[in-house]
């Protein structure tokens, strides 16, 4: 499954997001998601990719996640 996949997934699962909204082009702000969902949404992809996130600067689109996941 593309990352791009599973951030969708989780999306709808925890946020009620939809899906066809969710691209890399997408601000985490304009997908309505708080703090509290964007934390949310990286533990739920460390657990999903079984990945350390870490704590990085400037996440601020779902391409920026995408990013991030693909440097570790």
């Amino acid at each position: 499954m593309e990352t791009i996949d599973v951030i969708r997934k989780l999306l709808k699962e925890n946020a009620g997001v939809d899906p066809d909204d969710v691209t890399e082009d997408a601000t985490l702000e304009s997908l309505n998601l708080d703090s509290i969902d964007v934390a949310e949404l990286i533990c739920n992809l460390e657990d999903e990719l079984e990945i350390d996130f870490g704590n990085p600067q400037d996440i601020n689109t779902v391409g920026d996640v995408i990013n991030h996941i693909k440097s570790l």
